[in-house]
């Protein structure tokens, strides 16, 4: 989704960019969970953590977001 339509619909998000040469060295250390596909999305909402390794609609956006 471009970050032009998240701000149309006043989605706030925090976008974090692994620029390393060996990126799989962070794989686990970002989610125990993730293969390192990609496109991958980590959302944390308080307690709540949900890594969804496909691309998203906004409607999948927003179920995982509002999910706690």
């Amino acid at each position: 989704m471009h970050s032009g339509t998240l701000l149309k619909k006043n989605i706030k998000t925090e976008c974090v960019l692994l620029d390393e040469i060996n990126g799989n060295d962070y794989i686990d250390r970002i989610s125990k969970q993730w293969s390192g596909a990609i496109p991958a999305t980590l959302i944390k909402k308080g307690s709540y953590k949900k890594l969804v390794e496909k691309k998203m609609n906004l409607s999948e956006l927003r179920f995982h977001t509002s999910q706690q």
